[in-house]
């Protein structure tokens, strides 16, 4: 059975959750429509980049206005979002389900009455990023404790048989477990170099070889590599390495970021630049100060080596000086696919 592949443009917002419901395959049952429409919004939506890089007035704005769900701008997203999101899909094909608020916001759902629960925003490596890279899920399961309340909430259960039980209900959306089957070869792939006498730079080179080009999503392509990145290196390994992020706010105060990672090996500094739908860059340092050009500055953490001329500040849109006005065409190719904003606009 086909599924879906995900596309960064979500093409008409008044029509999101029809289009979900409308491409499900119709000889699902309850809890493996449950299962697609998690997958499929992980596809499609990322967690915002905003959310944590604005002003705290703004940031307090996100979690406590009201959201339109047939009327969204863009595929960012925090937590109350999604929970609206995948309750009122869930709603439309008569699955009992309760948004659970706790500050952090997920939904718990019934079905032949167990309680399951849903939570794809929860945690740094999420699984809004484990979905779109392949990974097993972490929070969408049975709850731990079954409760008479759905809006009590609780924990989603990971014993082997959940997982074996979820994953076979994901065998039956055959692209989507191309995906999952692409994950764990390249996971056995890396864990095989961890004790092979490869230096930091080359293990993580081979690394940013076979991953090729990154999904969309900011945080969920960081928080992946990262997850990579401790199948093949040592403790001591990454002490040599550091992740610096380099934030731009644009006009419609949507916030774009690009991280680098330094390899620190023997004094010599390589730097590489991790970006959504981007392949990883090597880079020299006189293009990590050019993306300055493009409006990009960073927090209190420096890049080792460079003294990078920018701060971020929260919620001012970054200016581009009149180089980049004058010079536009002279800009690197190597920092040049940098300039296109992350944030995919649902026209």
């Amino acid at each position: 059975m086909h599924f879906f592949i995900c596309y960064n443009k979500l093409g008409d917002s008044m029509n999101i959750k029809a289009s979900i419901l409308n491409s499900m395959p119709n000889n699902l049952n309850k809890l493996e429509q449950a299962r697609y429409i998690y997958l499929k919004l992980g596809l499609l939506f990322n967690f915002s980049t905003k959310f944590n890089n604005t002003t705290s007035g703004e940031y307090a704005n996100m979690y406590t206005k009201k959201y339109d769900t047939d009327k969204l701008k863009n595929n960012q997203l925090i937590c109350k979002l999604w929970a609206k999101l995948y309750s009122e899909l869930l709603m439309e094909i008569g699955i009992e389900n309760s948004v659970v608020n706790f500050g952090h916001e997920y939904v718990s759902f019934r079905i032949d009455g167990v309680m399951w629960i849903a939570d794809a925003t929860n945690g740094n490596y999420s699984d809004l990023s484990k979905i779109k890279y392949g990974d097993d899920t972490s929070c969408f399961g049975i709850s731990y404790v079954q409760k008479t309340r759905l809006e009590e909430g609780g924990t989603a259960r990971n014993t082997p048989e959940d997982i074996k039980q979820i994953d076979e209900i994901d065998k039956k959306f055959d692209d989507y477990y191309k995906i999952k089957l692409a994950h764990r070869k390249l996971v056995s792939d890396l864990n095989n170099l961890k004790d092979m006498n490869f230096t930091i730079k080359e293990k993580m080179e081979y690394l940013f070889s076979k991953v090729g080009r990154l999904k969309d999503g900011y945080y969920e392509t960081k928080e992946y590599l990262k997850s990579l990145e401790y199948e093949m290196l040592s403790l001591d390994d990454f002490t040599h390495i550091t992740g610096t992020e380099l934030k731009r706010t644009n006009k419609n105060k949507e916030v774009d970021i690009v991280q680098c990672i330094t390899v620190n090996e023997n004094g010599v500094y390589n730097y590489y630049l991790v970006a959504p739908n981007q392949p990883v860059t090597r880079v020299e340092p006189n293009d990590l100060i050019r993306l300055s050009i493009l409006g990009y500055s960073i927090d209190d953490k420096s890049i080792p080596g460079i003294d990078f001329p920018k701060k971020f500040i929260p919620g001012k849109v970054s200016s581009k000086p009149l180089k980049y006005k004058l010079f536009k065409d002279s800009i690197p190719k190597v920092i040049l696919p940098y300039d296109e904003e992350q944030i995919s606009i649902l026209k």
